[in-house]
């Protein structure tokens, strides 16, 4: 989902990245060893920030922090959150596409003001994790496709958004919390399929109910199109009971 970040950026999360790390210092060298920094005046391009022990998460807002002889310096603005669920669900750097997904309703919704996923750089050169460090690369779930495909809708590449999802069927793979269909229905919606969007919005309703409210605020969004198909848009309002919110 993120092949390369610019320097200064931070991680925002209320979870450990692992079972195995149980203080957040460690988890902000593993960042940096993920990413392949280098330092010479001890200052760190990234670090991981779990919960709010240093301050709130409310945008730019400058803060330092200091371990020993290591230094990171950034701003709330200029970092990415991301959201990671039990069980086979897949990790989510968040963004605005996500508003009122109903697992952000015990107060994580904070850390979308804080989210900035052009702190990504979608390098198809970056170096890859350290094999040695971080063992041999996953096998290609669900997971896979979605993290990809969520990277390619962040860039606007529709086509790529799709052909992921075509080889995540092909597969026979499928997500197990609908929000994870939002980059391919909004992919449908921008390259004019919109009853193919329509479809797999109300299959992402069914799929993970108490959904409908972040549906419907991206098909408000999709309404904005000037070629955007209304008599679908209105279909989905009245399915979704969208006048509610």
């Amino acid at each position: 989902r993120a092949p390369a970040l610019q320097p200064g950026t931070a991680l925002f999360t209320f979870e450990q990245p692992s079972l195995f790390v149980t203080h957040y210092s460690d988890a902000g060298f593993a960042f940096n060893i993920l990413y392949h920094y280098q330092t010479e005046d001890g200052s760190l391009p990234y670090w991981f920030f779990s919960r709010r022990f240093h301050f709130d998460y409310k945008p730019d807002m400058w803060f330092k922090y200091q371990l020993r002889g290591l230094v990171f310096e950034g701003n709330t603005s200029d970092g990415i959150a991301v959201l990671h669920q039990e069980g086979a669900k897949c990790l989510r750097v968040l963004d605005q596409v996500y508003t009122y997904d109903r697992v952000l309703g015990d107060g994580r919704d904070v850390l979308l003001a804080v989210s900035n996923p052009d702190r990504i750089l979608a390098d198809p050169n970056a170096p890859l994790p350290d094999p040695e460090i971080f063992g041999p690369e996953p096998a290609h779930n669900w997971c896979y496709f979605f993290e990809k495909a969520d990277l390619a809708r962040q860039v606007k590449d529709w086509q790529t958004v799709l052909s992921l999802y075509k080889q995540a069927k092909g597969q026979g793979l499928a997500p197990e919390y609908g929000a994870e269909y939002v980059p391919f229905i909004e992919a449908y919606a921008q390259t004019g399929e919109w009853q193919k969007a329509y479809d797999m919005t109300l299959q992402a309703q069914d799929l993970t109910h108490e959904l409908s409210r972040m549906l419907c605020a991206n098909w408000l969004r999709f309404g904005q199109d000037p070629s955007a198909d209304m008599k679908v848009i209105n279909q989905l309002k009245r399915s979704l009971s969208c006048s509610k919110y």
